[in-house]
């Protein structure tokens, strides 16, 4: 079930990002990595930073 989420999660914040460098090319060659960074740090704050964390301390 989670490993499903994950996969729409990912979708839905990749997409636009693809959406946008076929838009602007050049534009997103120079901010893609910025784009990549946020979509990557809202991915994790989708999923709950505190699961790792928990894992962790579990361990």
């Amino acid at each position: 079930m989670l490993r499903k989420t994950t996969l729409v999660t990912v979708y839905i914040f990749a997409f636009p990002a693809i959406t946008l460098h076929r838009s602007f090319g050049d534009y997103t060659a120079t901010y893609g990595y910025f784009f990549e960074v946020v979509a990557g740090i809202r991915f994790l704050i989708s999923i709950g930073l505190h699961q790792p964390l928990h894992l962790y301390a579990s361990l």
